[in-house]
């Protein structure tokens, strides 16, 4: 069953004639807007997967999650063609699962949010970006293994959650944090 998108203001957007110049302004602040998403990433990522690789894609979408600005192609669609719930404005996705996106995420260390973006209650498009989180737990060998539960052998975080409201997803981070062998990186 797909996504159901819950938006409390159904009229339609009135289309607008844009010129050249105008087009032009739009298409770079775009463009700006996905390199800075990148940078911000990059400089605040306690992967080094992410901080010194670069393994991460940043991505915004259409509403249909068609990718307007990216580089890795959009599995937004993927998602809201799997996702079994409801998307509304301050909702913030979280998901590793390659099964629900299409397989985008290729396993379970890619690490993806997902970002709906709302305007006067209706959905103008979506941020992503995903990354390879180094840390996922399991007990093979490296410096300092300590003996894991059976959920963090497992190696495999929660497949999808949603944090609904503005501000930080806290209650979040305490699944993930369960899923790593060293939280602080999270």
């Amino acid at each position: 069953m797909p996504a159901r998108i819950i938006e409390p203001n159904t009229t339609p957007f009135a289309k607008v004639a844009i010129d050249p110049v105008t087009l032009d302004i739009i298409e770079n602040a775009l463009r700006n807007a996905r390199i800075e998403m990148d940078a911000t990433l990059v400089r605040t990522a306690m992967s080094p997967g992410i901080r010194e690789q670069g393994d991460a894609f940043p991505l915004i979408s259409d509403p249909a999650g068609k990718m307007i600005v990216g580089q890795f192609g959009s599995f937004i669609d993927g998602f809201l063609k799997q996702y079994d719930g409801t998307i509304e404005d301050g909702d913030m996705i979280f998901l590793s699962d390659p099964y629900s996106c299409g397989g985008a995420v290729s396993h379970s260390n890619d690490w993806l949010v997902l970002l709906p973006v709302f305007k006067d209650g209706r959905l103008l498009a979506y941020t992503a970006m995903f990354g390879h989180q180094s840390d996922i737990g399991g007990g093979g060998p490296r410096p300092a293994a300590r003996p894991l539960s059976a959920g963090k052998a497992s190696g495999s975080a929660p497949s999808f959650l949603s944090s609904c409201g503005a501000g930080p997803p806290g209650s979040v981070l305490p699944f993930w944090a369960f899923s790593v062998e060293v939280p602080r990186l999270l």
